[in-house]
């Protein structure tokens, strides 16, 4: 799938997550945003959920194979609060690609 698929797939779904789990936002870094992904390659997504949503490791788990079902593609998640590393930060951010 190319990142412009990836992309569209994502934007498709997107609503769907908003109404089950309070997904506000999804966007796409890492080999795929950078349009160099092999056959092999995961899709590196960075999610972002609504204001005062509380979510657990067990919506992580449904959003990720539901994302994984629509893109055909191992999905590596990221919260935008995990409190990521400043140099994984910057690297996520250079790459970053918002769906929506």
């Amino acid at each position: 799938m190319t990142r412009d698929e990836v992309i569209r797939a994502l934007r498709t779904v997107l609503p769907e997550l908003g109404d089950r789990y309070g997904v506000e936002s999804l966007g796409v870094f890492g080999s795929v945003a950078r349009g160099d992904a092999g056959a092999a390659s995961d899709v590196d997504v960075l999610i972002a959920f609504r204001k005062g949503v509380r979510y657990t490791m067990m919506t992580l788990t449904d959003v990720k194979d539901r994302l994984e079902s629509v893109i055909d593609r191992r999905v590596d998640l990221v919260t935008d609060h995990d409190g990521l590393r400043p140099r994984f930060r910057a690297a996520v951010s250079r790459d970053l690609i918002r769906v929506a």
